[in-house]
């Protein structure tokens, strides 16, 4: 199964196939965190969006990950995600 299994557009087998890379990749650890938390954050990104009526949320967003993020960095994460313009340096000094 793809990606874009369910679209109603047609999408390039080589776009699909980049785009199931990069997420494999952002599951593996690097230079900001594990792979589970990376995930975490990702997910954390998605949930901002639909919350804030910027993204729509899927009927299946997949299982829930096993990463509790602190507050504050859940906090931070959904201000760059849905309002970045307004997130300035002195916000977390």
């Amino acid at each position: 199964m793809t990606l874009y299994a369910d679209s109603q557009y047609p999408v390039r087998e080589d776009l699909d196939a980049v785009h199931a890379k990069h997420l494999d990749q952002l599951a593996d650890p690097g230079t900001w965190g594990t792979g589970a938390q990376r995930l975490a954050v990702a997910s954390e990104v998605r949930q901002a969006c639909y919350d804030a009526g910027i993204q729509e949320e899927p009927e299946d967003s997949g299982p829930p990950g096993n990463v509790e993020l602190p507050e504050a960095v859940r906090a931070t994460i959904r201000k760059l995600a849905v309002t970045p313009k307004d997130f300035v340096e002195a916000s977390y000094e």
